[in-house]
C-alpha cells in the first residue's frame, strides 16, 4: 500500500486547523497559536513541494540521459482510457525526442488478433476496451523496415495504473557482469 502524499496529509491539516479558527468563541491567544501552525504547516507544505520539483527534475535527466545512451527503450503504460494512454505516450515520446508510431493498433490478450479502431471489433470486445487499457512501445520495432516504432493497445483489467520506463542498454550485462562471472569460474 503507497503511502499518503504529505502534502496532502499537510493541507489536510490546514484545513483543519482553518475550520477551527473560523468556529464562533475562538480567543485571542487561541487564534494566534492556531495561526502559528497554519503558518508552519504551509511552510512545511512549500518544503516538500520544493523537494518534490527537485526530485522529479533529477528523475527527468536521469531518463533522458539513460534514454540517450540506449540501443532502444520499451515503454509500458497502464491508464483508465484510450485517449488517456495515448496522450501520455505522445507527451513521454515527445519529452524523449523519441518517434512517434505512425498506428496504435488493438490487440487481443494473446496477441493474434489485431483490430485498426474499436469501430472493428464486436461488443464483446469494444466493451473490455472501454475500461483501463495498456498501452507498449518499442522505439526499435519496424526499425530495420523503415517503419515507425511499434506500439499497442490492450484492454487491461488490472487497477494499477502507470508508467514503466526500460532503457535497453546494449552491452551494458556483457560488460558489467560477464567479466565478474568468468573471474568466479576460475
Amino acid at each position: 500500500m503507497r503511502a499518503q502524499d504529505p502534502v496532502q496529509l499537510l493541507e489536510t491539516e490546514i484545513a483543519a486547523l482553518t475550520a477551527q479558527l473560523a468556529a464562533p468563541g475562538v480567543s485571542a491567544a487561541a487564534s494566534f497559536a492556531l495561526r502559528k501552525q497554519v503558518a508552519v504547516r504551509r511552510a512545511a507544505v512549500l518544503r516538500h513541494q520544493r523537494r518534490q520539483a527537485e526530485e522529479r527534475a533529477q528523475m527527468r535527466a536521469a531518463i533522458e540521459l539513460l534514454t540517450r545512451e540506449a540501443a532502444y527503450v520499451l515503454i509500458g503504460m497502464n491508464c483508465d482510457s484510450i485517449p488517456g494512454a495515448r496522450s501520455a505516450l505522445d507527451q513521454w515520446l515527445a519529452g524523449l525526442g523519441l518517434p512517434a508510431p505512425a498506428r496504435v493498433p488493438f490487440l487481443d490478450d494473446t496477441l493474434d488478433t489485431e483490430w485498426a479502431s474499436i469501430d472493428a471489433m464486436d461488443a464483446a470486445t469494444r466493451a473490455e476496451f472501454a475500461a483501463a487499457v495498456h498501452i507498449a512501445y518499442n522505439s526499435e520495432a519496424g526499425a530495420g523496415d523503415g517503419d515507425a516504432p511499434a506500439a499497442h493497445f490492450m484492454a487491461y483489467p488490472a487497477s494499477d495504473r502507470g508508467v514503466v520506463f526500460t532503457p535497453i542498454l546494449e552491452g551494458f550485462f556483457t560488460q558489467v557482469l560477464g567479466p565478474r562471472s568468468q573471474e568466479r569460474r576460475d
